[in-house]
């Protein structure tokens, strides 16, 4: 095979090469004959003293089952927890190794924390997105999220003893309509027997009238006819 190797196929050799591919599975998987094979895993151990250290951990990767993509969400995670300025008291010089030791042991402590709390772990950080997620619709950090609910709750058992208050104020009225009712109840049960003792009384009155005026009449009478003897 003559000429310059295109970019694509050099790039498929490397790949093949550092996933842990022999170099006659590579030549059978590209149709590249094995002196260009081996001429450019020459060229990249020129250029990267560490190519086949690469591949010696690509086919330790590959033994036990796992693949170099396998690492990638950690790398992922690591990239995110920087960003988030997550505090992990990893230094600069750290490796991944490292670092990865050390976020191992927050998720153990972690796992130790919901064990004592008897809560699944899901559940566990089912509850952080939850808060964070209430943080973020009060408009507040998840920090003061304590101190918010707190005072919140303050205010609940504040609007508790106001209504309270006002169930006793009204019962109160209630109680004290409720005995001027009672009392009206009573009046309007007994007016038939005042009505009808005031008609006795009236009838009593006018009867008493009648007789007085009678009796007026009868002493005019007899003043007269006294007044006439004394004459005669």
């Amino acid at each position: 095979m003559g000429g310059k190797i295109p970019r694509p196929l050099w790039l498929e050799v490397i790949r093949k090469w550092l996933q842990g591919y022999s170099r006659d599975e590579i030549v059978r998987d590209t149709s590249i004959g094995a002196g260009t094979v081996s001429g450019i895993i020459k060229q990249c151990r020129q250029d990267d003293a560490e190519f086949d250290l690469l591949r010696g951990v690509a086919v330790e990767l590959r033994d036990r089952g796992m693949r170099v993509e396998d690492f990638a969400p950690l790398l992922r995670l690591k990239s995110l927890l920087k960003e988030k300025e997550v505090l992990l008291e990893i230094s600069e010089n750290d490796n991944l190794f490292t670092e990865y030791k050390k976020f191992e042991a927050i998720i153990i402590s972690l796992e130790v924390l919901c064990f004592k709390h008897d809560m699944p772990m899901d559940q566990f950080f089912e509850r952080v997105r939850d808060q964070s997620s209430l943080a973020d619709n009060l408009g507040i950090s998840i920090g003061a999220l304590p101190s918010y609910l707190a005072q919140l709750k303050r205010n609940i058992e504040n609007q508790k003893e106001e209504i309270h208050r006002l169930q006793l104020e009204t019962e109160n009225e209630v109680q004290r309509k409720g005995a001027t009712m009672n009392l009206l109840r009573e009046y309007q049960a007994d007016m038939p027997i005042y009505r009808s003792k005031m008609n006795e009384l009236d009838k009593v009155t006018k009867e008493r009238d009648s007789c007085q005026r009678e009796l007026k009449h009868v002493r005019q009478l007899y003043q007269q006819k006294v007044w006439k003897q004394k004459e005669e």
